[in-house]
């Protein structure tokens, strides 16, 4: 007789949400380098570090299925702006560097072991970023479960 595992329940995936702040300008993933001995990727801002230190500090929890990684990346805006401009510009998408897909990839990689044992089980949410007074990202980690669609058939 095999046993099935449990589902948590609705209540039980809310406490298991985890959210924080990353402070300072987000790094993008940067491409691996080859010497002749092995292949490393730099960091050179500490970048991925600094991620896993606020997710640990925060009380993320290695998940044990599927994760959503939702995150805001805030950029300060420049100081040349004028405070009309800066008040009209506050929480407006953001288009500038690094591009959004290099910074999740660069998040992605932080969170492994300590959010998820392994890339596969790490999916994306919201990715977005915005205007604001501070360089800063918000990180958010949660469980995610896949709903059955009721009726329909899969291609």
């Amino acid at each position: 007789m095999t046993q099935r595992k449990k589902m948590p329940t609705q209540a039980q995936d809310i406490a298991r949400i985890v959210s924080f702040v990353v402070p300072g300008a987000p790094s993008p993933k940067h491409r691996p380098r080859v010497t002749q001995s092995h292949t490393y990727t730099p960091d050179p801002t500490g970048f991925a570090g600094r991620v896993a230190g606020a997710a640990i500090q925060a009380g993320v929890k290695v998940y044990d299925g599927p994760v959503e990684v939702s995150f805001t990346i805030w950029r300060r805006m420049p100081q040349a702006w004028s405070k009309k401009k800066r008040r009209q510009m506050h929480g407006a998408v953001a288009c500038v560097t690094p591009d959004v897909y290099n910074v999740l990839m660069a998040i992605g990689d932080a969170l492994k072991g300590v959010a998820y044992p392994d890339d596969k089980y790490g999916s994306t949410g919201r990715c977005v970023r915005l205007w604001g007074e501070i360089d800063e990202t918000e990180i958010v980690v949660m469980p995610l479960h896949f709903v059955e669609y009721q009726g329909k058939e899969q291609p």
